[in-house]
């Protein structure tokens, strides 16, 4: 029987294939389409009268035709029901996750004269299975993270990794940056990964003058897709400024991360191809957005406890575990031996009797600011405790770093030292001790060096 208009049941299998929500098509032995209900018509935008008698190749680009035509030279060899899944283009210009089923339609002596199929559209869930493993891969993202907190000596360390992992999450991106918004209202350049050039780090730019503020006003508490970047500010945006390494751009998902509701990051996916993001990346991009500032706060607790545990409260100088520890580590390392210095503020007990803690407080900041900016190149000054203070020196004499120290308290007893309710100068005394040719024992060197402390301090 020939599937033609002149067919009885024609009409009743063309008004049941109109009920249908997914789209039916049917062609011919030459591929030639034949009939398709008003689902498949609206499937690819055109009117039923623009499909009938023409190819997949009249009305598809011809890559994606090239696939359709190759499974129907299949169906038509092997004689099977075919299913499978593919990419074909909707009417609104997005890639369609679908599946093709496909069977033959013979004459009446058993030969196939053409195939009728059905287009199921599952884009949305594929879209729903990619972002659960999108999501996955995030919690796993965070949790490596979380274990790695402890190891972060600073911010632009955990920022690096941060966006490493971030970026692992989109597979469309090969390159990333993390954008900091200053106190001048202007985004910098603090982190970056796939780009090989260090200029990235010489990039700023107002936010008033990007296209973030511009464009994104209103809504720029959300992730949001640039998926072209050209055609984005021929179309009379704003142009988006790139540093020279980002020159290849073309499509960035903008992720705003905001703490204690200040704009601090703006975290740029990018990608060197058109077009690559979707709704469910924006989605998960949203999600990243608002749980990043929470695993924020975790690092900062985290860098707050531990500067509490390692630097002093009031001088910010290391405290005595501290030094202890980087003490040992600089021992084990040490080849070609260091020095070990004590410090020992003079008369910080007649200040303190006499114009209050208050001013032996200000007597303590004073040398801790005035030593950190002294020049004289030791390592891991610390506050021991009271009015005592050490530091290493490394591969250098005795008297190279007694000369030193003697000018740097030359210059600190110069220094008038103020607070509301007196003034006064100060002083100190210093020993010195030397590993190894003092000793190779350390508690041996810091008594050696105390003694020669006193020893000064009977001067």
């Amino acid at each position: 029987m020939q599937f033609n208009n002149s067919t009885s049941n024609f009409d009743f299998f063309k008004v049941l294939l109109e009920t249908l929500p997914h789209p039916v098509f049917y062609k011919d032995r030459a591929g030639y389409y034949r009939f398709c209900n008003s689902a498949f018509a609206n499937f690819l935008g055109l009117e039923i009268k623009e499909i009938i008698d023409k190819t997949v190749y009249d009305i598809s680009p011809y890559e994606l035709a090239k696939v359709y035509d190759e499974h129907d030279q299949k169906i038509f060899e092997n004689r099977q029901l075919q299913i499978y899944e593919a990419q074909t283009m909707h009417s609104d210009g997005t890639v369609h996750n679908v599946i093709f089923s496909k069977a033959l339609h013979y004459d009446s002596y058993g030969e196939p004269i053409g195939l009728i199929g059905l287009i199921q559209d599952i884009t949305s869930k594929k879209a729903a299975e990619k972002e659960i493993e999108m999501l996955y891969s995030l919690k796993d993202a965070f949790l490596h993270l979380s274990q790695k907190i402890i190891s972060y000596q600073d911010e632009t360390e955990f920022l690096n990794d941060l966006l490493k992992e971030v970026q692992s999450i989109f597979s469309q991106s090969q390159q990333s940056t993390v954008l900091e918004l200053d106190e001048h209202e202007t985004l910098k350049v603090v982190a970056f990964t796939g780009y090989e050039t260090s200029d990235m780090f010489d990039f700023s730019i107002p936010l008033a003058e990007s296209f973030i503020l511009s464009d994104l006003r209103g809504k720029f508490h959300q992730a949001h897709i640039v998926n072209d970047i050209d055609n984005f500010t021929l179309n009379g945006h704003q142009p988006v400024a790139l540093p020279a390494s980002k020159k290849t751009v073309q499509s960035t998902l903008v992720v705003p991360i905001w703490i204690n509701d200040k704009l601090k990051w703006i975290f740029a996916i990018d990608s060197s191809y058109n077009h690559v993001y979707t709704e469910t990346d924006r989605k998960v991009a949203d999600y990243i957005r608002e749980q990043l500032p929470l695993f924020y706060r975790i690092y900062e607790l985290y860098m707050q406890t531990l500067q509490l545990s390692q630097y002093d409260a009031l001088t910010g100088l290391i405290n005595r575990r501290y030094f202890d520890e980087k003490h040992q580590q600089f021992s084990n390392d040490a080849n070609n031996g260091y020095t070990l210095a004590l410090f020992d503020l003079d008369g910080l007990k007649h200040i303190n009797d006499q114009y209050g803690h208050q001013a032996g407080d200000a007597y303590l900041i004073a040398f801790s600011n005035w030593i950190k900016q002294s020049g004289i190149d030791g390592m891991y000054f610390a506050r021991l405790g009271g009015d005592e203070f050490a530091c290493l020196f490394p591969f250098e004499t005795n008297s190279e770093i007694m000369t030193r120290i003697i000018a740097f308290r030359k210059s600190f007893e110069s220094i008038i030292i103020e607070t509301n309710a007196s003034m006064f100068y100060g002083s100190f005394s210093f020993g010195l001790a030397t590993f190894p040719n003092d000793t190779t024992d350390k508690m041996k060197l810091f008594h050696l060096a105390d003694a020669r402390l006193y020893k000064d301090k009977r001067r």
